[in-house]
């Protein structure tokens, strides 16, 4: 199957966070949609394996992909090495998206950092065509990038996620194991995911990146190309008044 735009993520509910509203932006456009997590998450202080498989396939029926892959490599332990690239590569040739996204390189998390790596140098050796594997050679369109939680950084581009902002609430709220549902704390959480302040930080940023564009929730992205732009009316941004 050919799809459109596949996502990486080191970890089931990465892309969620990071860019869970322009999947469902790319959905409504009729585009096809995939996410791929480099490992299950199963380093993760809360949650078991099954929890985790279980609450990745609900947030998954949410966001409507067409694809999910797991390719299980160790979290905690996501390195740039040529196994790793290969699994990587065989996906991006297998599912021959037009644009891929993944982490930009400064985070905090280290499989964050090698899995932006990874995805970042993997795009452009899938389109080597000496490089042989089990899928003809395919090169991705373009390769746009998410911060972490917090964006250090001016943005190349904002995505308007406005009109899907609950729903991109409702998709994270699968992850039960991982977050606080309900802005509820039971007990004095031991991962910053796990606390309402991670509700409060999602909204300020979303809400920040929606002002640099004029609307109310925005997801930020970075591009090391200009982009192409056929109606500069179409891309400007609003001004609040």
């Amino acid at each position: 199957m050919k799809i459109d735009v596949m996502a990486f993520g080191a970890h089931p509910d990465d892309c969620e966070l990071s860019m869970g509203g322009t999947l469902l932006v790319l959905k409504n456009l009729s585009y096809r949609v995939g996410v791929c997590d480099l490992s299950s998450g199963e380093m993760g202080t809360y949650g078991s394996g099954p929890e985790r498989k279980s609450e990745l396939k609900s947030a998954s029926d949410i966001l409507g992909l067409e694809v999910r892959v797991t390719l299980d490599l160790p979290d905690g332990c996501i390195r740039d090495n040529d196994e790793n690239r290969m699994k990587i590569i065989e996906v991006i040739r297998r599912y021959s998206p037009g644009i891929v996204f993944g982490f930009i390189d400064k985070t905090r998390h280290p499989d964050h950092h090698h899995a932006g790596e990874l995805v970042k140098e993997c795009s452009f050796l899938a389109g080597l065509e000496k490089l042989k594997s089990n899928f003809p050679a395919h090169r991705p369109q373009a390769l746009f990038r998410f911060p972490e939680l917090i964006p250090w950084e001016r943005p190349d581009f904002v995505v308007d996620i406005s009109d899907f902002w609950d729903k991109k609430m409702e998709v994270l709220k699968c992850y039960q194991s991982q977050f606080t549902t309900g802005h509820v704390e039971t007990e004095p959480p031991k991962t910053l995911l796990k606390s309402k302040e991670l509700w409060e930080l999602l909204e300020a940023k979303a809400r920040m990146a929606g002002s640099m564009i004029g609307v109310k929730y925005g997801e930020p992205f970075y591009s090391s190309r200009p982009l192409r732009v056929l109606d500069p009316f179409g891309i400007a941004p609003k001004e609040f008044t």
